[in-house]
């Protein structure tokens, strides 16, 4: 079974992918997002 991450916004399930990095620390893909929802992701700390 693959593990998966739910994001619940504006009252609208969406299920996002948790993929696994080469050292093995785990990660939620979120290509789709923005596609699916319109929104983006900010990170103060990149940049």
């Amino acid at each position: 079974m693959n593990e998966v991450a739910k994001l619940v916004i504006d009252g609208k399930e969406l299920i996002l992918p948790v993929i696994e990095g080469s050292e093995g620390e785990k990660a939620i893909d979120i290509r789709s997002l923005r596609q699916k929802t319109g929104y983006i992701t900010f990170d103060p700390g990149f940049g």
